[in-house]
């Protein structure tokens, strides 16, 4: 660790009825640009014939009682830093991609921030935002001031939320979807004006509009409406993995 800079203090962590070793440790360096430099240079390398996963300790992060939301059904290549960038209007101190061992995304995340009300007024407003063709469940986080992860409680979790989806899913696909079409993965710019362009040209086109948020900002996603359910269909088929403002979309027939 003394390769990336001053290390302040080394301990590795042990039982302590045993004193045999947890499998982890904390390294304290002077200055946070040193300790992001050890990530850099040793996260992935070996150790005794061990891979290392090196990274941030978050503890005083994750009991810093800051009002924190959960961020589930993320697209896998989400990151902490497009997540940054999402939910910037609405001032997060912290945003967290939680992943596995391998370094790997599980699909959602925690974010802080030291206004309440800010975190609030997130939830109102990005639930149900779609990201790359997902549709983001945000809620305040359930599990606020845990400091050592419980791997089989958090999978649980993961697998109740997505049982939760598919649920969802499942009674919306027996109610009536008859004349409207979902429109995903829409720019945050792209207006009802715009959706309504590329639609109108199809038959049976009654109108469109851009789902937002109680501030007005746009969710990333539309409905389409079409007199007839063939025509509905039709317009999904032909639209679906096309273009607008740049963005490949995703069109489906409406599942509420």
């Amino acid at each position: 660790m003394s390769k990336a800079g001053t290390v302040k203090s080394c301990l590795v962590k042990r039982h302590p009825d045993s004193s045999r070793s947890k499998g982890w440790g904390l390294v304290e360096f002077s200055k946070k640009e040193e300790a992001e430099k050890a990530i850099k240079l040793l996260n992935g390398t070996s150790l005794d014939d061990r891979i290392l996963s090196i990274r941030m300790d978050r503890t005083s992060i994750e009991n810093s009682g800051k009002f924190a939301l959960y961020v589930g059904n993320l697209p896998w290549s989400t990151t902490s830093e497009d997540l940054e960038i999402l939910f910037n209007d609405y001032n997060p101190i912290d945003c967290y991609v939680k992943t596995n061992m391998a370094g790997r995304s599980r699909g959602f995340a925690i974010l802080r921030f030291s206004d309440e009300q800010e975190g609030q007024k997130a939830i109102i407003d990005m639930n149900g935002t779609d990201i790359d063709g997902r549709i983001i469940l945000v809620r305040e986080d359930r599990d606020i001031g845990e400091t050592t992860p419980n791997y089989n409680s958090s999978r649980r979790n993961q697998k109740n939320e997505q049982r939760n989806f598919d649920s969802i899913e499942s009674l919306e696909e027996n109610e009536n979807r008859k004349n409207k079409v979902y429109v995903g993965n829409l720019s945050y710019s792209t207006t009802s004006s715009i959706l309504e362009n590329a639609f109108s040209m199809h038959e049976g086109f009654l109108s469109a509009e851009v789902q937002t948020g109680s501030g007005g900002r746009s969710k990333g996603w539309g409905l389409v409406h079409f007199k007839q359910p063939n025509q509905a269909l039709a317009a999904a088929e032909q639209m679906n993995q096309t273009t607008i403002q740049n963005r490949k979309i995703f069109v489906r027939l409406d599942k509420k």
